[in-house]
């Protein structure tokens, strides 16, 4: 199976993403609880944009996005969806995600989720995995029902600002949730 990839820069929780967001016209539509759609080509952005995702952050355990955007002012988290790659990672051959998550609250942190979206004639979301706090995300890829990253996170000496120490991490779905191969 071909490698799906892109680069990114680093992640800025505050950036909105300015990418289009409406469904492509190729998939036929189920809907989940909420409304979201799945279809047999693909998940549909505004599926991925309106969904719930469990994201543990303090005493919220999951956020519904609307929108991409996600504000609890009274436990004081926010999060946004930053990036969503589309991709075999169940091998049903159809079209499922990875959604990255970007979430903060009232202190300092910038927090990267990594979320499996499995279309299952609905959207199926499974549990998060943090890739880190202030991390610089460098590159993702799917293929071979393996996701790869590669980024900057904080090596023994960095300040939590900024990290230097450039790691490569595989996963791979396992139950409901993306594990690290070792």
């Amino acid at each position: 199976m071909p490698s799906t990839g892109f680069v990114l820069g680093p992640i800025v929780l505050l950036t909105v993403l300015s990418s289009s967001c409406t469904p492509r016209p190729d998939q036929s539509s189920g809907t989940d609880e909420s409304g979201s759609q799945a279809g047999a080509a693909g998940l549909a952005d505004s599926a991925l944009r309106n969904a719930e995702y469990r994201i543990e952050f303090g005493s919220v355990k999951r956020v519904r996005l609307v929108n991409g955007r996600f504000d609890d002012p009274e436990n004081h988290v926010s999060a946004i969806l930053l990036q969503s790659l589309p991709g075999d990672l169940d091998g049903d051959a159809a079209e499922d995600a990875v959604v990255l998550i970007g979430s903060s609250g009232s202190a300092s942190g910038s927090f990267t989720h990594m979320v499996p979206v499995l279309n299952r004639r609905r959207v199926q979301t499974g549990a998060a995995t943090l890739l880190g706090d202030r991390i610089q995300l460098q590159a993702i890829s799917l293929g071979d029902r393996t996701v790869v990253i590669e980024m900057l996170t904080q090596g023994p000496k960095d300040p939590m600002c900024c990290p230097t120490l450039h790691v490569r991490q595989s996963y791979r779905l396992q139950g409901d949730s993306l594990a690290i191969l070792p």
